[in-house]
């Protein structure tokens, strides 16, 4: 379960490290999502290296 300001990891090339979540889409009153749950979320940590070759 993902509450807000949970930090997430993120597990693809996109150069982004970690993520906190900041909204919870389409859940109604909830205060966590689920699986299939729609999140906003913000950059916190990022790769800045650029490997050029």
């Amino acid at each position: 379960m993902i509450q807000l300001h949970t930090f997430l990891n993120v597990a693809d090339n996109s150069r982004a490290r970690e993520l906190m979540c900041i909204q919870i889409i389409g859940t109604g009153n909830q205060r966590y999502a689920d699986i299939n749950n729609i999140i906003v979320a913000i950059l916190k940590k990022a790769n800045v290296r650029i490997c050029i070759e």
